[in-house]
């Protein structure tokens, strides 16, 4: 019997273009490693929970963030 699940991978703060450089000043300070990610790391996670060894995840809410506080 196969069965569908959903989880879903919520990265911030990422390079992406959107962070402005005020908004960046305000952010900086709540990351813990205190650099944004890049998009790979959002798509490391999305690999991870696709692979065989999340089969037992679902319904999950991954925070991708360094530990952020925003």
């Amino acid at each position: 019997m196969s069965s569908l699940t959903v989880s879903l991978v919520f990265p911030l703060p990422i390079r992406a273009g959107w962070v402005t450089l005020g908004r960046g000043k305000q952010i900086l300070p709540t990351i813990p490693d205190g650099g944004l990610g890049k998009p790979e790391d959002g798509a490391h996670a999305i690999v991870c929970l696709a692979s065989e060894q999340a089969r037992w995840l679902a319904g999950q809410l991954l925070d991708v963030d360094s530990g952020s506080k925003i």
